[in-house]
């Protein structure tokens, strides 16, 4: 998968960074703890700005953000996919169309 070293991206020095940008599902970061310990208030700063999606689990954990903050164990890798506009829509934990994000909540 072709993708590029995002210099600077984590606040910490042994955290390495990929981002793989796609043409039809968003931009997707790789994220590396390097260290052979667990790292804490670890940031990782996006070049854009949109719904940052925890590709493991589908679940989006920011809105219009460009940075997630973490930690990380030893050796370990996330996947974040950062998408602006529609966001995937799961059903039974796969992704089954798009839909229109939205914080408001009717009651």
């Amino acid at each position: 998968v072709p993708s590029t070293v995002v210099a600077g991206a984590a606040n910490q020095s042994r955290v390495i960074v990929r981002r793989i940008p796609t043409t039809a599902h968003g931009t997707w970061y790789a994220v590396a703890n390097t260290n052979r310990t667990p790292v804490t208030g670890v940031t990782v700063s996006f070049a854009e700005t949109g719904h940052i999606i925890d590709s493991a689990t589908g679940r989006i954990l920011e809105t219009a953000a460009s940075s997630w903050t973490g930690n990380l164990g030893p050796y370990e890798l996330r996947a974040f996919r950062l998408v602006t506009g529609p966001v995937p829509l799961l059903v039974d934990d796969f992704e089954a169309g798009l839909a229109v994000w939205s914080q408001t909540v009717e009651q």
